[in-house]
């Protein structure tokens, strides 16, 4: 079975959508949707793919402000 290339199609995904995958909508959103499939109780909810975040973020020109707040974090 083929798995559809989520990033060209939309930019938001329930979580429901049978074929999330790591590379389409990131660790979290791929293994909630495992989750949910596999009847765990997850709340209802969407995935932003990782192609729809990262074309707002050059559209907007964000990158230097996320790498800027990203530098300020506290890992401690």
């Amino acid at each position: 079975m083929t798995t559809p290339n989520l990033s060209h199609e939309n930019a938001i995904y329930p979580l429901a959508t049978p074929f999330l995958t790591l590379a389409d909508a990131g660790g979290k959103g791929a293994n909630l949707g495992v989750m949910l499939r596999a009847g765990l109780p997850v709340p209802d909810g969407f995935v932003v793919a990782t192609a729809g975040y990262r074309t707002f973020v050059g559209a907007n020109d964000l990158a230097p402000f996320v790498e800027e707040q990203w530098q300020q974090l506290d890992p401690g």
